[in-house]
């Protein structure tokens, strides 16, 4: 079992244009990433879709938006395996502990 997952995720905007992004979590307990990806999908939107605000990761917004068309959910991609990881954020641990509080709906 690896030592920490990547948390893999995107946001789409209504154009269709894709800003990509990660955070990487410690994996004390060894969780697989079966598991992991199993807890989040049921936590998201249609299976695919959350706020950032409430699961405490960055936002990856563009620069310039338009209000009445772009919407403010992130979209799931996938949990990976990482050995080396530049960083590191927390524990998947503390992120799925949030995920079952957190308020999942747009505002």
């Amino acid at each position: 079992m690896t030592p920490f997952l990547s948390f893999n995720y995107l946001y789409r905007d209504a154009s269709n244009y894709k800003n990509h992004g990660s955070v990487v979590f410690s994996n004390p307990k060894h969780r697989s990433v079966e598991e992991v990806t199993s807890i989040i999908r049921s936590n998201l939107l249609d299976g695919e879709w959350f706020l950032h605000a409430p699961w405490n990761i960055p936002d990856l917004f563009f620069e310039e938006t338009n209000e009445e068309q772009d919407h403010p959910l992130h979209e799931f991609v996938s949990v990976t395996p990482c050995e080396n990881p530049r960083t590191e954020v927390g524990s998947i641990e503390d992120f799925l502990f949030l995920l079952p509080t957190s308020h999942h709906s747009p505002a």
